[in-house]
């Protein structure tokens, strides 16, 4: 028996500007904190350079000038070639294959219901991904981010016009199909889904380092 995905949503809808559009409601998923995946790199070293060392010049009693001496010293080749350190470190990764998926199932709903589908946005799906890949990477489940943006908000902040707008979320690593079949069976999710006030949709999935995957939905019109 397969666990239920997490959600977390609920319609926002603005009026008139972007600014009177309500808060999305938080999820319900306990935050957690993660640091975000480094690159380790290797600590420059500083190369000395070679002087040479010069014997202090004596007067001869019986000939000319002494000449200075060098002592020389013989170059070292080095055993064999020098590699490069390799960071095994795991980064948050973001799958367009499965959001793809998802507006599918989406728009079959909508087409049950007669309604148009929902049209893909790049500016909306850069903002939906932006958020999953933070939730990912800070390991959260919210409609609200670290600094308190909803999706209001955040599409505001990229410049996107819009007159309403609404997010859905979910966590766990599922199958589309189970993730968008437990969207329609919660009134909440249910509803962004089948709004008729909704034309576009922007959509992003992101896996954590350690696996667990985030799906992020965000509606405007």
């Amino acid at each position: 028996a397969t666990a239920a995905p997490t959600e977390a949503t609920e319609a926002t809808e603005a009026t008139a500007a972007p600014t009177e559009a309500t808060e999305a409601t938080e999820a319900t998923a306990a935050p957690t904190e993660a640091t975000e995946a480094t690159e380790a790199t290797a600590a420059p070293t500083e190369a000395t350079e070679a002087t040479e060392a010069t014997a202090a010049p004596t007067e001869s009693e019986t000939q000319g000038p002494t000449v200075a001496v060098t002592d020389p010293t013989e170059p070292t080749e080095p055993d064999g070639p020098i590699l490069a350190e390799i960071s095994t470190e795991k980064k948050v990764t973001v799958d367009a294959k499965l959001a793809e998926e998802v507006l599918k199932l989406i728009n079959a709903e909508r087409a049950k219901a007669n309604l148009p589908a929902l049209v893909w946005d790049k500016d909306v799906a850069k903002v939906a991904e932006a958020h999953c890949v933070d939730m990912a990477t800070q390991k959260y489940l919210d409609q609200k981010n670290k600094a308190g943006a909803d999706v209001v908000k955040r599409l505001t902040d990229a410049k996107i016009t819009f007159t309403a707008a609404a997010e859905n979320l979910a966590q766990g690593k599922f199958t589309p199909q189970v993730i968008v079949d437990a969207w329609m069976k919660s009134a909440k999710h249910n509803v962004n889904i089948l709004s008729k006030d909704f034309t576009k949709v922007g959509i992003s999935v992101a896996t954590a380092i350690d696996g667990t995957v985030y799906w992020t939905v965000d509606f405007v019109k």
